[in-house]
């Protein structure tokens, strides 16, 4: 059986940038999970779809067709990605602020996945904009509207190939 899936919900693991810094993300989804199944109540397992380490390593959690537990009276349809770090974060702080650009780099390719994957998504929220929280520490909206970050190369390609009369791919 197969569930409708129409938003994706970001988060942050309310964890200091330098948690379990030399962790994999496979040791971070491990102690996360400990936390779910301690909560009371517990969760089964896990309550996120992935977990997006600092490195930029993303590491799958509920497979995407569990409903998940990462946002109350909203886990039917959603898919919910957690984000390593955020700590002390404000929903009007900057994703830079308290994420880095491989983060940045590797939610972004998941929710082109996502959508590519589930052409029914037409949301992408911040866990904020369902709870009195302030999770995922950005506001998720602005952040996803903004020109994906480049390589500066890439850029630097473009000039070049500008000043010679050429048009760059």
């Amino acid at each position: 059986m197969s569930r409708l899936i129409n938003e994706i919900v970001i988060h942050c693991s309310d964890t200091p940038p330098e948690w379990m810094a030399k962790a994999s993300a496979a040791m971070q989804f491990d102690e996360i999970d400990r936390w779910h199944k301690n909560r009371k109540p517990p969760f089964r397992m896990f309550g996120y779809h992935m977990l997006g380490h600092r490195s930029g390593e993303r590491f799958p959690g509920r497979r995407e067709q569990d409903t998940g537990a990462h946002v109350a009276g909203h886990n039917a349809h959603t898919l919910g990605y957690v984000l390593i770090g955020g700590e002390g974060c404000k929903r009007t702080d900057k994703f830079e602020d308290h994420f880095t650009p491989a983060q940045d780099r590797a939610l972004r390719r998941q929710i082109d996945e996502w959508l590519e994957k589930y052409p029914t998504i037409t949301k992408i929220s911040g866990h904020h904009d369902h709870a009195n929280r302030e999770c995922p520490g950005f506001n998720v909206a602005e952040w996803h509207s903004t020109p994906k970050a480049t390589n500066p190369w890439a850029s630097i390609l473009a000039f070049i190939l500008k000043l010679l009369g050429r048009k760059s791919k």
